[in-house]
């Protein structure tokens, strides 16, 4: 026999960091998406999110409710769109999260190389 389970509140993504709208800084930033309530850690993967540009390069869970993603693979500074796709993580019923769409700025900063170079003299 099959028992059934009802989930009268669905799995949602309660807040994304940074916020939509907001300029991320590379290379790999990390977007922090907290859910509504805990989640089944092995449902938790790299395919969770859906970019229109780059990857997720790794996962890391911080407590029941809060997911690390790091991200790579930008080549230019256009505007990306991030789904958390539905029905992409579990709730500890089985119950499958909603989808939250959130857009971002993309910024290359410019660092200091931490190495000095020598000048040569080419002869000619």
């Amino acid at each position: 026999s099959r028992t059934l389970q009802y989930d009268p509140t669905p799995l949602v993504v309660t807040s994304i960091t940074p916020n939509s709208g907001s300029v991320l800084q590379l290379p790999n930033p990390v977007i922090r998406v907290v859910f509504s309530e805990p989640i089944t850690a092995s449902s938790v993967g790299l395919d969770d999110l859906v970019l229109s540009s780059g990857y997720v390069s790794s996962v890391t869970n911080i407590n029941s409710t809060t997911v690390d993603y790091r991200l790579s693979g930008f080549d230019s500074e256009q505007p990306i769109s991030l789904t958390v796709a539905a029905g992409a993580v579990n709730n500890l019923i089985g119950s499958k999260n909603q989808q939250s769409i959130v857009s971002y700025g993309i910024d290359f900063t410019q660092s200091v190389y931490p190495k000095s170079f020598d000048l040569l003299q080419v002869a000619g």
